[in-house]
């Protein structure tokens, strides 16, 4: 049986602290013990870790910063109401099995036939319909987006790399993560989209009952994307 827990504490004095369901708690452990700060949200500072291990916790839509030296682990968990993920280039955010969910109002669009393409601007959260024939659809970071009815040979462009993002799946559901904060929830089917990110581009489809993303099998574990890719064809130019 797993216990829910958070542990906050500091490498530096070697301090560390186990609270049950109690947010609080947490607050005052980051305000006088660590090297964080809770204002208009948590800040996790040099030296300072933040572990939210099989539990739920609400952020109220405020933030999470990981500054430089920072990090931030969440196994089997979930952040809730979190108005911005910032993480600094030598901060650590790392998940296994966890997800942070934003608190952004939902739009709801429906792609029709002479729709030539969409750009989802940075923020925003979207539930998109896609038409019947080939959906064009350019996804800047920091996004959360749903694709259904993404039925033909559709093209995903997205800001990011590649390398930034985990994959795993949930029956033909596949489901992308990044760094960023970018969230993609996209059905696979047996005609290949292509999926084009800052590094290349590869195609999400379903073969012999396999969910494949590119050269990569997508499974319920979730794991680092590490497919190989098509160098030639990124969406650099597009964003």
């Amino acid at each position: 049986m797993y216990t829910p827990e958070y542990m906050i504490y500091s490498r530096g004095n070697g301090g560390g602290m186990k609270l049950f369901k109690n947010f609080f708690l947490i607050i005052f452990w980051v305000l006088f013990v660590s090297n964080a700060v809770f204002a208009s949200g948590i800040i996790i500072r040099d030296g300072a870790v933040l572990e939210i291990n099989h539990v739920n916790i609400d952020l109220n839509c405020n933030d999470l910063v990981v500054e430089d030296g920072g990090r931030v682990k969440i196994t089997n968990a979930v952040i809730n109401k979190c108005r911005n993920l910032e993480v600094a280039p030598d901060g650590i955010f790392s998940h296994a099995g966890g997800e942070v969910l934003y608190c952004r109002k939902m739009e709801v669009i429906i792609l029709k036939e002479d729709s030539l393409h969409i750009t989802i601007s940075s923020g925003r959260y979207v539930r998109l319909y896609g038409s019947s024939g080939i959906n064009t659809v350019n996804l800047e970071s920091n996004v959360t987006v749903e694709f259904l009815n993404f039925i033909g040979a559709n093209e995903i462009n997205i800001e990011e790399a590649s390398s930034e993002f985990t994959v795993y799946r949930s029956g033909a559901t596949v489901y992308l993560k990044s760094t960023a904060g970018t969230s993609i929830k996209i059905p696979a089917t047996l005609t290949p989209q292509t999926l084009r990110f800052a590094n290349g581009s590869m195609k999400l489809t379903i073969i012999t009952g396999n969910v494949m993303l590119g050269n990569q099998l997508v499974d319920t574990t979730e794991r680092l994307i590490n497919s190989s890719i098509d160098e030639k064809d990124t969406s650099k130019n597009i964003f």
